[in-house]
């Protein structure tokens, strides 16, 4: 299938399904039917408000782009070309690692008072999962010096080992230092509190214990 006959459909409704996006293209014939239709989904799982479609025929190309701005329920969708390799790794996206505790690194010796937006900046172009930092407080709610961050995948975690002992900048009042060296575990961390074994992605850490998902 060429990848030249692909679209993204953005500004669906959160409820709509495979069957009304068919419908929605109606006379356009999709490679497969509903089959040809793939809804994306955010990184809790749910829908993200976007799809790709796949079409059977070249030919059709332009009737499916006269789709653009038309409504699905109350809500116009905006219909663009697209290349296969963006729908897939779109696709990805909305999947948890098939084991989520190999993307996970824990961090030792940060800065007290050091922000996740520090440590995001720490792992500049290493991609980490939306709300991917977690950072155990104490009895007082301070931060314990340590945090769980969770990368998109595999790989991504083997290279934030390499910064093992690298410094962090930390910034307090109007100065930034560059202050603290970070030590890693293991990338291959389980993250278990209490009786919670998960990833730090989708759980609260407070006073080193699980408060719940988000």
């Amino acid at each position: 299938m060429s990848e030249d006959i692909v679209l993204r459909l953005r500004g669906l409704p959160w409820s709509t399904t495979e069957e009304e996006i068919v419908k929605f293209f109606d006379p356009v014939e999709l490679a497969g039917g509903i089959d040809g239709v793939h809804i994306t989904l955010s990184r809790d799982g749910r829908p993200s408000g976007e799809a790709y479609v796949e079409l059977a025929n070249m030919e059709d190309l332009s009737e499916a782009e006269k789709k653009h701005n038309q409504h699905i329920g109350r809500r116009y969708v905006e219909v663009f070309r697209a290349r296969r390799s963006e729908m897939e790794r779109s696709m990805n996206r909305g999947k948890f690692p098939d084991n989520k505790d190999d993307c996970c690194v824990r961090l030792q010796g940060l800065p007290y008072g050091c922000s996740k937006e520090e440590i995001l900046q720490f792992f500049t172009g290493l991609e980490v999962v939306p709300n991917g930092i977690a950072q155990p407080t104490d009895y007082q709610g301070r931060t314990t010096g340590e945090a769980f961050v969770q990368f998109v995948d595999k790989e991504t975690a083997e290279r934030a080992h390499e910064k093992h002992k690298e410094k962090i900048a930390h910034r307090w009042g109007d100065r930034r230092w560059w202050c603290k060296y970070v030590e890693m575990d293991a990338v291959f961390l389980v993250l278990r509190i209490g009786n919670c074994t998960s990833c730090c992605q989708i759980c609260h850490v407070e006073n080193h214990r699980c408060v719940g998902r988000e």
